[in-house]
């Protein structure tokens, strides 16, 4: 007894205990769910890093000014970000037509070049927060430090997933 359902479920001919080798459409999944769960946790530290840890390390005043427009790109694109999860789950699973498959890589490679812009300015970012000489400005005693650093990581992470889509849908498309 197969665990899979219709005319896949005929592949296995050497009996219910041997392996079944893993399509484009099981690689497409699994892809597909490592985003969902990296957009989880890369929109939780983002959403974390823009509420306040955005700060110029500026030691000359003692109050600091926050940087809104790194925290306004972030934002915007984890919204962005669950707006093309949410559609690319929708297309994948109902409606899985030429036109909404074209649609959706046109998504995922906005999506790539998107998430490159916004890594860099967070880079950059992160790169100023570092620069100061003064040991209360340092980049470990800022507030957000490590969500800044934590959402640049995961932020790497969803870029090489959302290519690994893409290319995953191109082969299909050829198919």
């Amino acid at each position: 007894t197969s665990l899979r359902k219709g005319p896949r479920a005929s592949r296995n001919k050497r009996g219910p205990r041997a392996r079944e080798t893993m399509d484009d459409h099981d690689r497409l999944t699994i892809a597909w769910t490592a985003i969902q769960l990296v957009l989880f946790l890369y929109i939780m530290f983002a959403w974390f890093g823009a509420t306040g840890s955005f700060l110029i390390p500026d030691c000359r005043t003692p109050m600091r000014q926050t940087d809104h427009h790194e925290a306004f790109a972030l934002v915007w694109h984890s919204f962005m970000a669950i707006l093309v999860s949410v559609g690319g789950t929708f297309v994948m699973k109902k409606h899985r037509t030429p036109i909404g498959l074209g649609l959706f890589v046109g998504a995922i490679f906005v999506m790539i070049q998107w998430t490159l812009v916004t890594l860099v300015l967070l880079g950059g970012q992160i790169h100023k927060k570092g620069l100061t000489e003064d040991e209360h400005c340092k980049i470990e005693n800022l507030p957000g430090s490590t969500s800044d650093v934590l959402t640049l990581l995961l932020g790497i992470v969803l870029l090489l997933l959302y290519g690994g889509v893409e290319y995953l849908l191109l082969r299909a498309q050829k198919e």
